[in-house]
């Protein structure tokens, strides 16, 4: 019943839309989706008839189809086909939005599901097929040992990976010692993978499509904030968002950040922050920040975390 009630409130739903999506936008007309470097207009909210609430459809990232609940979800790392999520995504919009509600939260209730990973995808341009799988326990510890919770292994649609069959015949199988994970990056319109083992002195890092641009982490920042980080990687991110801090990486720690990416974080973000190694490199991407010095400010945050360090560029 709230949600109807929720509903009822704010027209819809249109109003959530306004109050969690940013910038100047109209309903049916298309948009660049803020919540990832989009670069085309393939984002739209727009009026549903069957249902007669506002919903969200972007034609360059599946993500994002669903109803204002769907969306706060996707926002806060929740999944609105969990009763208990979807109570909290309630509350979160009551809150947020200083609404009144006669009665508790029931859960009964109607969104889109999150996203969910074949067991098997074949990549169409390198002919690369990776077979996905539950976590173990082992390598949900070898995660914790980074502070990184499987919430947020689910929210950023981490995943492990039981074995890759390259073109060429070859197959890597992951194991207790060497095990595999997925990465999952939105550039534009296109979702790519990166596959990481840890372990391996061979194929430490493979693609089965690298696309220019690749951001991990993007579309997963809140509309606005107080603090978002620039991290070196996506371990990284993962650890930064586990202590309930914004964070993104590029592709690599030599990629350049964009300055129209970056006036993006400006528009949001009170601060946006650069999270890198402590080696020449990462000093090489603080220092070619360049004009961008006065919009990229630091903060105590936490401790050091391994040979990471918070450099401040003012």
């Amino acid at each position: 019943m709230e949600k109807a009630e929720i509903l009822r409130q704010t027209n819809g739903g249109l109003d959530v839309f306004r109050h969690y999506v940013p910038g100047q936008w109209n309903v049916g007309k298309l948009f660049k989706n803020p919540f990832y470097h989009d670069t085309h207009a393939s984002f739209n909210i727009y009026y549903d008839k069957h249902s007669a609430t506002y919903r969200m459809k972007d034609f360059g990232n599946p993500d994002y189809d669903g109803d204002c609940f769907t969306l706060v979800a996707m926002l806060n790392g929740r999944n609105c086909t969990d009763k208990e999520d979807f109570v909290t995504v309630m509350d979160t919009i009551t809150h947020d939005m200083n609404l009144f509600l006669s009665t508790k939260s029931k859960a009964s209730h109607a969104c889109a599901p999150s996203t969910v990973i074949a067991s098997a995808v074949r990549s169409s341009s390198t002919g690369m097929r990776i077979s996905e799988r539950a976590f173990t326990a082992s390598e949900l510890d070898w995660w914790k040992a980074y502070g990184i919770t499987p919430d947020v292994l689910a929210r950023y649609r981490v995943t492990a990976v039981s074995d890759v069959e390259f073109a060429n015949g070859a197959r890597l199988v992951a194991t207790a010692d060497l095990p595999v994970f997925s990465y999952r990056f939105h550039s534009g319109e296109e979702c790519t993978q990166k596959l990481y083992s840890p372990y391996s002195s061979r194929n430490r890092f493979m693609y089965p499509k690298k696309v220019d641009g690749q951001l991990f982490g993007y579309d997963r920042l809140p509309p606005t904030g107080e603090a978002v980080v620039l991290t070196g990687g996506e371990k990284d991110v993962l650890t930064v968002s586990s202590l309930g801090i914004p964070a993104f990486c590029l592709n690599s720690e030599t990629a350049t950040l964009d300055e129209s990416l970056l006036t993006g974080l400006r528009e949001r973000f009170q601060k946006v922050i650069v999270l890198y190694d402590t080696d020449e490199t990462g000093l090489a991407l603080v220092r070619s920040c360049g004009n961008f010095t006065r919009c990229i400010a630091s903060c105590c945050l936490w401790r050091v975390v391994r040979r990471r360090k918070i450099y401040p560029i003012m």
